[in-house]
């Protein structure tokens, strides 16, 4: 198992290195036209979402892998070329390529044998996926210094390391296969034998997209389309509202945002490392309750940072964003952490419709707040994310009082065969 984490952690780390790093200069390389593209990648990952699972079953496991991470080479070759036409059908695509992807990932990580520690490997998976935080940021500091601020050379490079990890797709039957867990998984890497007609029709389009919306009535699966929602807006307020104002405060002072940029989204690299395996660990050792507390006060903490830092450090030294993209390290993969590990560990018979459910809210909110940072003035931003954020942790604890209650009666098993056999 740890030989399939490491592999896929580190594949899914290159695929995603130009995408982040891309994400991060948007807005500098395409200063009018930034937020549509990011709209546009949401709206079309929501729309994807619904329809990946039975993409999903149509395809076998690699076929899927490599046509979705080869849409991340092309979202990142089109980005780079400086024409707006060609990065808004860039970002459509690779939508289209998140939404298989990453059902792909979550689809395998609910189905760990080991359940007793799927939160920490959970934890080690994207402690190793966030390497393309550092890496990508990394080379663009020491690209940016050696070419004089060159954001083109910077993107050549980021192509090169995102094929790096396209190619790595197509070793992964052997990975696999070479391993002794034995799950669903493998079972997709071979050709699909007959099925009989009902199971032809639980495989029909209407048959998966009625499972995807249904699997939320789940054991009140609907409490946690809040912190779906606090995902999306926190990484609008990381990746579109920061990178804004860093842009406004170095011109304030003359400076040349890009280098800042890129120290600010490796600190929060570094972060985001660090965190994927911490808050796995103290989900395992002490339950959501921690990890849901320093949640809440660290995002509170961070807003009223933003705030005070934008209105009375507007010329002082951007060394104080690097503090702010440490911060949103932490408490962007507390929340990634909290739903991943939530949908992994409580909802393995339906892990595939509703990680399907999750994107979809997600894509479809992120898009919504990325439009909405276009017009609305960041403060107000703020705030929604300060309500939603409260709003989130209130509702996860009545799902895990529920849930809770669940386990003691042992229901939780036939609850879920039950209410999927009627789906």
């Amino acid at each position: 198992m740890m030989k399939q984490i490491v592999y896929f952690g580190i594949m899914y780390a290159l695929i995603f290195t130009g995408f982040y790093v891309t994400n991060g200069f948007l807005t500098i390389i395409y200063p009018n036209e930034a937020f549509i593209g990011f709209a546009i990648f949401y709206g079309l990952y929501g729309i994807a979402s619904l329809l990946s699972p039975y993409l999903y079953m149509k395809l076998n496991l690699i076929a899927a892998l490599i046509l979705s991470s080869f849409t991340f080479l092309i979202y990142v070759g089109f980005a780079s070329s400086k024409l707006s036409y060609m990065m808004l059908v860039g970002s459509g695509i690779a939508g289209v390529g998140n939404a298989v992807i990453w059902l792909i990932q979550g689809i395998w990580m609910s189905e760990f044998p080991d359940s007793e520690n799927k939160s920490l490997w959970i934890g080690i998976f994207f402690g190793i996926f966030n390497v393309n935080i550092i890496v990508g940021n990394l080379i663009s500091i020491i690209i940016l210094i050696a070419s004089e601020s060159s954001i083109s050379i910077m993107m050549w490079a980021m192509i090169g390391v995102t094929g790096i990890g396209f190619s790595m797709t197509f070793f992964v039957s052997f990975i696999i296969r070479n391993t002794n867990s034995q799950n669903t998984i493998d079972q997709n890497i071979n050709v699909k034998e007959k099925t009989t007609e009902q199971e032809k029709e639980e495989k029909s389009f209407l048959h998966v997209l009625k499972k995807v919306f249904t699997v939320i009535s789940i054991n009140k699966g609907y409490l946690l389309i809040p912190f779906f929602l606090a995902q999306a807006i926190s990484l609008n307020i990381t990746y579109q509202i920061i990178t804004r104002l860093l842009i406004i405060n170095s011109r304030n002072i003359h400076e040349d945002p890009n280098i800042y940029n890129a120290a600010m989204y490796l600190a929060y690299g570094v972060s985001a490392i660090i965190f994927s395996i911490v808050w796995g660990k103290i989900y395992d050792k002490f339950g959501y309750k921690l990890v849901l507390g320093f949640y809440l006060s660290l995002e509170l903490t961070c807003l009223i940072g933003i705030l005070m830092l934008n209105k009375f450090s507007s010329n002082g030294p951007l060394g104080y964003w690097i503090i702010i993209g440490f911060v949103r390290g932490m408490i962007d993969n507390a929340i990634n952490s909290i739903i991943n590990i939530t949908i992994a560990r409580y909802y393995p018979k339906n892990g595939s419709y509703f990680f399907a459910l999750y994107r979809f809210i997600y894509a479809v909110s992120y898009a919504t707040f990325s439009v909405c940072i276009a017009y609305i003035q960041y403060e107000y931003i703020l705030l929604i994310d300060c309500v939603i954020a409260i709003i989130s942790t209130i509702c996860y604890i009545y799902f895990f009082i529920y849930y809770s209650k669940l386990i003691t009666n042992n229901n939780v098993e036939l609850t879920e065969v039950k209410i999927d056999q009627n789906i």
